[in-house]
């Protein structure tokens, strides 16, 4: 589940922001922008505008429906307990510049496994890169794809990795019928094993906001989700050798096909699907208003069921992230409340395998990015929602999310992703595909968060 966790940072910034825009502006229209630009024609708008407005609403009742149980009384967010004084901002440790690094050096999604072994992606075109020698040198380690892209890739551990390819033709009205192929790697990248495919209907370039998650090297699933006009589709495919088969799970459709119906709304704007193990999963969304979206499955994706949070109904919307779990019993999960002045972050723990959900209230109002190595450590990348500027200051637990350490702010951190390997060792990058960072592209730690220095990457051919 972690390797997918660097895309679900970058939608939970756009959602933070959302969030924002909702206090300070309209707080209805601001929550309806979607996030990316979603290439529909005018014919396709025109003819299911009036059928996904009635859905929608269909969709967003039931979700308040789902529940047979009364609401639960809301519990009051754990306040922060102990605060250290934040030191001075600490400079970036290296004394000249870092030298401008090439596009096609730029590495993203990164998953480091020990301090010298992990992968990564290149950032210019998603290709799979490795390394043994630490982040700074990096080898490309890519199948032969001819006229395929790179659509969502998935690191299962120091030597095994997945991948999903597809051609990406243009098409007149940008609909289009797409197959996806899968690959397989368990020796570091040298070889590749071409597994099996499915087809996906829809925009093709709304494929590479898909998302590819491995709970071991045989268990994956591959999910994509679509917004229009205020509501979103979800499509999951499952795998259960590697991705040598996949099985279509769950399907939703603005225009069902007769008899066609699914467990997951249409209402709200979907993450991928997230999996703690090869039975349970998990989706959440972004919604304009109404309770939090959190669905469960225990049948490996087959059927899902709303799952309740002890939080009240928020007409300002609510956003649940993607959760993190450490080990098939241990989660850690983000819950955004829309307010009429700042949004409120929470962070929901489960050390159950999801089946209760304690929340914790978070040192500030806006999140950048949040990372846990186990059951008591992790950092949330926070700043101020109410200032105009985006200083972003990073806290540190030790005890679950109780109580939180700043360590203090650092600019250059502003709008990363993390990857913390020990209490001690971790980096940072910048995740979105396609936008250059505003700082250094890859920072690295080794005193748990408090000093960072630039690192300057290198990818080379086999």
């Amino acid at each position: 589940m972690t390797d997918l966790r660097d895309g679900f940072e970058a939608h939970a910034r756009s959602m933070t922001r959302r969030l924002i825009a909702v206090s300070e502006n309209d707080p209805i229209q601001s929550m309806e922008s979607r996030r990316g630009s979603v290439r529909r024609t005018v014919a396709m708008l025109i003819a299911t505008a009036a059928i996904v407005a009635a859905v929608g609403l269909i969709g967003t009742g039931a979700l308040r429906a789902t529940s047979s149980r009364p609401p639960a009384a809301t519990p009051p967010p754990q306040p922060v307990t102990t605060r250290t004084p934040s030191p001075a901002p600490t400079p970036v440790a290296s004394a000249q510049p870092a030298p401008t690094v090439a596009p096609s050096d730029i590495v993203h999604n990164l998953r480091m496994f020990t301090s010298t072994t992990g992968w990564a992606q290149r950032q210019l075109d998603g290709a799979i890169v490795r390394t043994t020698s630490g982040v700074q040198h990096w080898t490309l380690r890519m199948p032969r794809l001819g006229s395929d892209q790179v659509i969502a890739a998935a690191f299962v551990d120091a030597d095994a990795a997945r991948l999903v390819t597809a051609t990406i033709a243009a098409v007149s009205n940008g609909i289009s019928t797409t197959m996806v192929r899968a690959w397989a790697t368990d020796d570091g990248g040298l070889t590749w094993i071409r597994g099996g495919t499915f087809t996906m209907n829809g925009v093709a370039a709304d494929l590479q906001a898909g998302a590819l998650d491995f709970v071991g090297r045989e268990d994956g699933w591959f999910s994509l989700s679509s917004a229009a006009l205020g509501s979103s589709t979800m499509d999951v495919f499952r795998t259960q050798n590697a991705g040598a088969s996949w099985t279509h799970v769950v399907a939703t459709s603005f225009m069902p096909a007769p008899g066609q119906s699914s467990d997951i709304p249409l209402g709200c704007d979907k993450n991928p699907a997230v999996f703690s193990d090869a039975n349970t999963g998990w989706i959440t969304a972004s919604c304009n208003g109404g309770s939090p979206f959190l669905y469960v499955s225990h049948d490996g994706g087959v059927s899902w069921r709303s799952e309740p949070l002890a939080i009240k109904h928020s007409e300002y919307g609510y956003t649940t992230n993607p959760p993190q779990f450490v080990t098939s019993s241990t989660g850690f999960m983000i819950g955004i409340e829309g307010t009429a002045t700042a949004p409120v972050v929470t962070l929901f723990v489960t050390t159950n395998g999801g089946r209760t959900w304690s929340p914790w209230r978070t040192p500030n109002s806006a999140l950048d990015t949040a990372d846990f190595i186990d059951a008591g450590n992790g950092w949330l990348l926070m700043y101020a929602a109410d200032t105009s500027d985006h200083d972003s200051s990073l806290w540190v637990t030790h005890n679950v999310g109780k109580t939180w350490t700043d360590l203090g702010l650092n600019p250059r951190l502003g709008g990363v992703s993390l990857d913390f390997l020990t209490t001690q060792i971790g980096w940072a990058f910048f995740s979105e595909w396609l936008e250059p960072p505003a700082g250094p592209e890859l920072l690295s730690t080794i005193d748990g968060g408090r000093t960072w220095s630039e690192i300057t990457p290198t990818i080379s051919a086999p």
